[in-house]
């Protein structure tokens, strides 16, 4: 479970309606994150019967901000801040090093409608976005 924006409890993952696109991100105010999160917004949530949630360690008051500021309307943007119970669950917290142990890593899950995870992309760099083309593809084929 994570929390969103206007403080009411989402489940990360298993079985839905739609397509899930599950973006873990370290911080929203981050610049990559920002990008990847308005990224999502613009294109891959517009496809039919895909939902995409964004999720990160942000405080809610400070996700609630971000998406204003943004004009984020499109993703569910998530805080899993109490437990990280999402992040643990899908194996994306940072170990090393030191300074961003328990933070996200930057981390992709496309999830079908069964439950099941139908891609995962780790990005190598924290740095770096995700391979948004990839996501579009797998996606294409998994909403036809």
């Amino acid at each position: 479970m994570a929390v969103s924006k206007d403080l009411v409890e989402v489940s990360i993952g298993g079985k839905e309606d739609k397509v899930q696109v599950i973006a873990f991100v370290p911080s929203l105010d981050t610049g990559v994150c920002k990008l990847e999160t308005i990224n999502f917004n613009k294109n891959i949530s517009k496809m039919k019967n895909v939902t995409v949630k964004v999720v990160s360690k942000d405080l809610p008051f400070a996700i609630a901000r971000f998406c204003q500021d943004n004009n984020i309307s499109n993703v569910l943007t998530l805080s899993d801040y109490k437990d990280a119970e999402g992040a643990l669950q899908y194996g994306t917290t940072i170990s090393a090093p030191v300074f961003l142990e328990d933070f996200f890593g930057r981390v992709v899950y496309i999830v079908d409608t069964q439950g099941k995870i139908a891609y995962k992309e780790i990005v190598a760099e924290i740095t770096n976005e995700p391979n948004y083309a990839k996501i579009i593809e797998v996606l294409n084929g998994l909403t036809k």
